[in-house]
């Protein structure tokens, strides 16, 4: 059931121009170096994650019920 808060979506219609959309913050996240299997999102090893991608990425959780698995560290 989508449970994004209203400032989240605010901010996802911002930089996206919808405020219900997953291929806007999925297209960021692949873009930036993330992967996704199954609807489960993996950041890039090689770099710190930004604010906007952890955004993204706890929108398509709350709203789409995306998941996310931890990078492992080598």
């Amino acid at each position: 059931m989508p449970s994004a808060s209203d400032e989240l979506r605010a901010r996802i219609k911002e930089w996206f121009g919808y405020e219900i959309d997953e291929i806007g913050p999925a297209n960021f996240l692949r873009e930036n170096g993330w992967t996704e299997e199954k609807f489960m999102w993996t950041e890039p090893p090689d770099r710190e994650t930004t604010t906007k991608e952890w955004d993204c990425l706890q929108y398509l959780i709350d709203e789409w019920d995306e998941g996310y698995l931890p990078r492992r560290e080598a």
